[in-house]
């Protein structure tokens, strides 16, 4: 978002007060002089204030989170002049995440990590923002789940820390009926969770078309089991569709 008039810009850039240089252009010439170097460090005491070990991470290490955190935004919907509200504690993610967001061009609105569910309203209100990145947790305290009440679900809600995990990759299960109903089952929650709202129906009837395809295909082949398997996938989530473990967890956590 360019807030300031074409010809002002054109005047004070030809005076030499004005250059073409951005957060991100700095960093990436940073990181070409200065890859192997040490960029960021965490505070020894992390652990006492909120979940991760503390960090000492390389430009090299830190782009690519920078890389990382920006296709994240991307996936879910955040786009250029978006306005991000960002509260977090003095960590190694804050820095990464301010450049991350200056690569997509997202406008960011930082929040002191004081701030609670009244603030953040006001701040709600003025800015009409499209999303907010916070932190799991912080002294001791779920810091999402009393954060998130400030928001509606139209939010992209993002929290930064430590998640269970209740399914690891495919890779670590052998072939077979079980494998198939998580895989095809796990895609269905991990969409409704995630998604903006308003893409979430369209996007969740084309992933029920293509189960539909896969169970063609499978029946052409005579392979019965993982057509059970998406079958009892698909009952699952239509029977817990308004449960809590589909829908109540609006943050998405990375």
């Amino acid at each position: 978002m360019i807030l300031t008039p074409e010809n002002r810009i054109k005047d004070y850039t030809e005076k030499g007060w004005w250059g073409s240089d951005t957060l991100y252009s700095l960093f990436i010439k940073a990181c070409n002089e200065s890859g192997p170097n040490e960029a960021l460090v965490d505070a020894p005491n992390r652990k006492e204030f909120t979940s991760g070990n503390p960090q000492r991470l390389t430009f090299d290490e830190v782009n690519v989170e920078v890389d990382r955190y920006a296709s994240i935004f991307y996936d879910l919907g955040l786009r250029k002049d978006d306005k991000v509200i960002l509260q977090l504690p003095n960590i190694v993610e804050l820095a990464i995440l301010y450049i991350a967001l200056s690569k997509a061009g997202i406008i960011i609105s930082p929040v002191p990590i004081q701030y609670g569910k009244y603030e953040l309203s006001k701040i709600i209100e003025d800015i009409e923002p499209k999303g907010y990145i916070g932190i799991s947790e912080f002294n001791s305290k779920d810091f999402a789940s009393v954060t998130k009440e400030a928001f509606s679900n139209e939010h992209v809600l993002i929290s930064i820390g430590k998640s269970e995990v209740y399914h690891l990759g495919g890779g670590t299960l052998p072939l077979s009926g079980y494998k198939w109903y998580l895989n095809f089952r796990n895609s269905l929650i991990l969409l409704t969770k995630n998604l903006p709202q308003k893409y979430l129906f369209r996007i969740l009837l084309t992933r029920l078309i293509l189960d539909f395809v896969a169970s063609i295909r499978f029946l052409l082949k005579l392979q019965i089991i993982p057509i059970i398997s998406i079958v009892r996938s698909h009952f699952f989530f239509f029977i817990n569709f308004t449960s809590p473990t589909i829908l109540t967890n609006f943050f998405e956590e990375i």
